[in-house]
Parts: structure tokens; C-alpha cells; sequence
């Protein structure tokens, strides 16, 4: 009974303004406000309140999930539940990110595969990069608002709502980010690295293109060139054609010489 869904945000005096409008939106951005009665958590397209009791979802998908992971983590640990929720929601979004990026991850190799075998689809290839591009923005709009937090001894404090806390004594939410930190780096490692190796197959494409529109533009050399030569034939069988008298009617050699003189300007 400690997880329920809502349609509004819940009654919380020092909730302002720009949270509410944060709660109801659906961007990917990522966004953490820590108050004295609630803590607001906006992190990818996952949104939640977090009381002293209550954690409030606002989003229906995979409820169970987040309710089984937290029943799970309240039963073994029976302090601040705001830290336990927190924690539940940062395991939420590392296993959906990493999720997201198994059901690319296939794709991206076979596309890199055809690319080794000068076999690639272009258009499935772009398709891979900007998934794993619009996912690896998502890990480090997260990735930010962690490190934020977690250079706030301000924020960390705050974030024991149970009890008000001094300044520098955050042990256990310090802890808890530092750990989640590692693993949201591991999966943007994962994603840096599928970057680094399309970006070196696109290096690659762009080569084989270039070595295509320069065979290409050879092959229309050759046939210009070709027809060129052809028309110095043309040109030159057109004037003799003509019914006009040029005292060369009569020679034994002019037909030669002309058909000879023909051969090697079109060569």
C-alpha cells in the first residue's frame, strides 16, 4: 500500500510551480527537487513523488516491477523509506536502459557484420545509429542529474525526509548514489562503445561510397571521351559526304587516307 498511482501530484505545501509542470510532462529529461515534505523524481520518462510513507507513480507501465523490487528492498531494510524508494527507482531505470539497449544491440551487429561484408542496408544502419544515439542521450541526461545530487551535500541531507539531518552527515544516500553512478556509467560505456564502432563503420561506408562515385564518375569520363572521339569520325565522314567537288574524287589514295586519319583521331 506504500506505491500508488495518481493523476494529480500529491498535496505537497512547498512544491512549486515548475514541478508541477515537470510532472506532467513527457519529455526525456531528467530533473531531481529535493522538498521539505516530498522528493520530486523526473528521470527519463519515469516520474514519481516520494514521501516520507508513500512513493506516487504517475506512470502505469511496469508498476508491478517497481512494486515487487521495492516490497523486496523494505523487507530487508526497514530504515528511511524515501532512501529505499529512491533506490528502487534508480534500479528501475538502469534495467530499462539496459533493457533498451539488448533489443538494439543484435540489430547494431548485424548491421556491422553486412558492413564488413560490403553488404550493409544504409537505411537500417541509420535507423541502429540514431536508437542507440537517442539512448545514449537519455543515459547522460540521467547520468548528470546523479552527479549533481551527488555533489550537493545540501541535497543529499534533504533527501532523509524522516528525519532532518546536518549537512554533512549522509552516509547511506551517499553510498547509495556512488553505486548507482557506477552502473549508469557502465551502460553509457556500453553505449560509447556501439558509438565508437558506427562511427568507424560509417568511416568505412563513406569509403566504399567515395571509391563508387569516383568508379562512376570514371566510367562517364570514358564514355564522354568515347564519344568524342566519335564524333571527330562523325564530323569528318559528314564533310566528305557532302556532294561538293574537292579534286580528291579522282585519287587512288584519298579514301585510304581519309579512312586512316579517321581511325587515329577517334584512338
Amino acid at each position: 500500500n506504500f506505491l500508488k498511482i495518481k493523476d494529480e501530484i500529491p498535496e505537497i505545501s512547498d512544491f512549486q510551480n515548475r514541478d508541477l509542470h515537470i510532472i506532467n510532462s513527457n519529455t526525456k529529461f531528467s530533473y531531481i527537487a529535493i522538498r521539505n515534505e516530498g522528493i520530486l523524481v523526473k528521470l527519463d520518462l519515469l516520474k514519481a513523488v516520494i514521501t516520507k510513507k508513500n512513493i506516487y507513480f504517475f506512470t502505469e507501465n511496469s508498476y508491478f516491477d517497481i512494486w515487487k523490487e521495492l516490497k523486496s528492498i523494505s523487507d530487508t531494510n526497514k530504515n528511511y523509506f524515501e532512501l529505499q524508494a529512491f533506490e528502487t527507482l534508480m534500479i528501475y531505470i538502469i534495467n530499462n536502459f539496459n533493457n533498451y539497449l539488448n533489443e538494439i544491440i543484435p540489430s547494431i551487429e548485424d548491421n556491422l557484420q553486412d558492413i564488413k561484408r560490403n553488404a550493409y542496408n544504409y537505411s537500417a544502419f541509420l535507423n541502429s545509429q540514431n536508437k542507440l544515439t537517442e539512448l545514449e542521450y537519455r543515459v547522460k541526461e540521467v547520468l548528470i542529474v546523479i552527479d549533481e545530487l551527488g555533489k550537493s551535500d545540501e541535497d543529499m541531507s534533504k533527501m532523509y525526509l524522516s528525519e532532518k539531518r546536518e549537512e554533512d552527515n549522509h552516509e547511506e544516500m551517499e553510498i547509495l548514489i556512488e553505486n548507482y553512478q557506477k552502473y549508469i556509467q557502465i551502460v553509457l560505456n556500453d553505449l560509447q562503445k556501439y558509438s565508437r564502432e558506427i562511427d568507424s563503420s560509417q568511416d568505412i561506408i563513406s569509403i566504399h561510397l567515395a571509391e563508387k562515385r569516383n568508379d562512376i564518375a570514371m566510367k562517364n569520363l570514358y564514355i564522354s571521351l568515347t564519344g568524342l572521339s566519335m564524333s571527330i569520325g562523325t564530323i569528318t565522314s559528314g564533310i566528305f559526304g557532302m556532294n561538293l567537288r574537292n579534286d580528291q574524287e579522282d585519287s587512288s589514295y584519298a579514301f585510304i587516307i581519309v579512312i586512316v586519319f579517321i581511325i587515329f583521331t577517334m584512338i
